[in-house]
């Protein structure tokens, strides 16, 4: 086959070495089979190398894993390095923080309950229902919640007080105060040493978190306390000594009949309360009938007025003799006669109010139910009414505006001793 020359254009025959034109050589071609094996080799080469390139970083990869930190319960957040999409990240495991699993979210893990308390060094019977607390609990978790079973009793004195509590990380706090037993103030004629017997059970994971007995000093039942140490006033606790249902009441009361009726020369023969009489007006029926309490007192069972210090305003104890005391001794205070009288009034269901005034205390009687009238009663003044001088013994001459007067003085209490039940207090006797 014919072909051409490269340097001239000249036909060439086949196999002339020369051109017969120009005289330079002729090229010889080279197969186009030779090129074509010469690129298949090139190819092959580099996917081998390219192949051997993938197996090597895989084996360094699996090393590289295999010798990393291994953390357990753990999670990972990535440090707070800044890159840019231009550059890289070039976070290691150095640069990664480990921080705890919430606990909170791990299942099987115990709640653990803790309390503490505060408890009295004393407790005076007399002021038992205004104390803030027997026992102070404060009660929390260490995490989650669980319900406790909270038990407080001092025994022989209280009954035992049972309350179940749910508590919290969040603090819980209650004043617990069990209820007296029915005759818990009779048999304090002296003061004693008592327990007051906590208990704190968490019901949730059945275990016992507290047991314990703390002391306390329980004082005689007729021990007062007017004001605290921090100022805190306890008049209103007086009314325990206002004990119409005591035998030596009724004793006196039963006396007071045969005053009355030497009194009124026999017109009036019985202590009726609030009961109308022929020929007399109500005021009258009340005034007849205090005179006769306090004649019977004085000249029937021989009560003397006994005079001594006396003071509301201390927070000093002091010790304050119940009407059974006062008519088996045959003498008292002024308090302790004021609170005999009213007691005496009480049981005939009229109406009596205790007067605090610095230094004293005296006893009114609503003139009848719901007047809002009142006599005031001197219960001093037991020598004058043996001489018949019931001015100085009964003052029947104050008004509504007398007795706003008198009240308003410094120092003026008044108490009625119809809020004995609705305050909740209880005679001592």
């Amino acid at each position: 086959m014919s072909r051409f020359c490269r340097h001239c254009g000249a036909v060439l025959d086949e196999g002339q070495p020369f051109c017969h034109v120009c005289g330079q050589p002729v090229a010889v071609a080279q197969p186009v089979v030779k090129k074509a094996k010469k690129g298949l080799l090139i190819l092959i080469s580099a996917v081998i190398l390219v192949v051997l390139g993938s197996v090597l970083a895989g084996v360094l990869l699996k090393q590289a894993l295999a010798n990393r930190p291994r953390a357990t319960s753990r999670t990972t957040r990535p440090s707070t390095t800044a890159t840019t999409s231009r550059q890289p990240s070039q976070t290691t495991a150095k640069q990664l923080e480990l921080i705890p699993f919430p606990q909170e979210l791990m299942l099987g893990r115990s709640t653990t309950v803790a309390c503490s308390i505060k408890v009295p060094e004393v407790i005076i019977p007399a002021n038992y229902r205004s104390l803030d607390y027997v026992v102070y609990l404060q009660c929390w978790t260490d995490w989650g919640a669980s319900d406790v079973l909270v038990s407080v009793e001092i025994p022989g004195f209280s009954q035992k007080y049972e309350q179940k509590i749910a508590v919290s990380r969040l603090e819980t706090e209650i004043s617990i105060r069990p209820p007296l037993l029915p005759d818990a103030a009779s048999h304090l004629n002296s003061s004693k040493e008592a327990q007051i017997v906590i208990s704190v059970r968490d019901l949730t994971g059945d275990t016992l978190v507290l047991q314990e007995s703390r002391p306390v000093k329980l004082y005689s039942r007729y021990d007062m306390q007017w004001v605290d140490a921090q100022g805190t006033p306890y008049y209103e606790n007086i009314l325990a000594w206002v004990t119409p249902e005591a035998e030596e009441i009724r004793t006196l009361l039963r006396l007071a009949a045969d005053s009355v009726n030497e009194l009124t020369e026999g017109e009036l023969n019985a202590i009726v309360g609030y009961q109308a009489v022929p020929g007399f007006s109500e005021e009258q029926v009340t005034y007849v009938q205090v005179i006769s309490m306090m004649h019977a007192l004085s000249a029937k069972l021989n009560v003397k007025y006994l005079m001594a210090p006396f003071s509301a305003t201390s927070t000093e104890l002091q010790r304050v003799a119940t009407p059974t005391q006062v008519i088996q001794s045959a003498g008292g205070l002024c308090a302790e006669t004021a609170v005999t009288i009213a007691s005496a009034i009480q049981a005939t269901d009229m109406h009596a109010v205790l007067i605090i005034l610095p230094g004293h205390m005296q006893v009114a009687v609503e003139t009848w139910r719901g007047s809002g009238q009142y006599f005031l009663i001197e219960t001093t003044a037991l020598d004058a009414v043996l001489e018949g001088n019931y001015d100085a013994v009964v003052n029947y001459d104050m008004d509504m505006a007398a007795w706003n007067q008198y009240l308003s003085g410094d120092g003026m209490i008044a108490i009625d001793c119809d809020l004995a039940s609705q305050l909740g207090i209880l005679a001592i006797d």
